[in-house]
């Protein structure tokens, strides 16, 4: 081997291994940064409370949707089986009480707390903007532990492990976004993802979150929920 062949060599091999302490220190940047994001999360809590509004869509055939919106007082019940959301509805479009078409989605970074973020395996994927913040979008997948997602499916309940991506800011690494996919029987696949936006006290709480219900790679059904301070009325 030549001189010069040598020196190429060795220079690829330092700039691979050097790619790799990057991508490790990255890595470990994120989970340091989501496990304190969600310990913030469960501090903040028992005491978080917003209006949600809650919009409903799903396909009828054709170009017709059935559509619905309902506005409820929404918080968090933190207690000894973990944290779930309860809903006071105010006010709704539909006689019958609106029901989302997927619960507990506002805690979905507690998937990445310290007891279990080592069920996930993490991969960077690309940059993007989140609005106009530039983020990096990492990819995750779980590797081990138990399924950690219920789909319901009229009477039927399907246990599936986790995969989606996480945003998070470019220069900070808060959290910014968490999304989540799974599939369930046939090809009926489901989405899920929820913004994130920093309280006072420094907690990422819920600013949105969106559920959509695919068919065959189509939209069938989806709810979008917003979440805003209450008004004095409905304190």
């Amino acid at each position: 081997m030549s001189f010069w062949k040598l020196v190429s060599c060795r220079l690829c091999l330092l700039l691979a291994c050097a790619a790799s302490a990057q991508a490790a220190g990255d890595t470990a940047r994120l989970t340091e940064s989501l496990a304190s994001a969600a310990k913030a999360f469960l501090a903040a809590a028992p005491r978080f409370s917003a209006e949600e509004i809650m919009r409903y869509r799903k396909a009828s055939g054709g170009d017709k949707w059935d559509t619905a919106q309902a506005v409820s007082e929404y918080r968090f019940e933190v207690g000894p089986q973990g944290v779930h959301e309860k809903r006071k509805i105010l006010r709704s479009s539909q006689d019958k009480e609106l029901k989302p078409t997927i619960n507990d989605a506002g805690q979905l970074l507690l998937l990445f707390d310290a007891a279990t973020i080592r069920r996930y395996a993490f991969q960077e994927d690309r940059t993007a903007y989140f609005g106009a913040q530039a983020a990096v979008v990492f990819r995750y997948e779980q590797v081990e532990g138990p399924e950690t997602v219920t789909i319901q499916e009229r009477q039927k309940k399907f246990r599936q492990q986790t995969h989606g991506e996480v945003w998070v800011d470019a220069a900070t690494y808060r959290l910014l976004r968490v999304t989540l996919d799974a599939e369930r029987r046939g090809d009926i696949r489901d989405h899920a993802e929820v913004d994130y936006v920093y309280s006072a006290d420094g907690a990422p709480m819920p600013a949105s979150a969106l559920h959509r219900e695919f068919h065959s790679g189509v939209v069938a059904a989806e709810t979008l929920f917003t979440y805003g301070p209450l008004t004095g009325r409905e304190r």
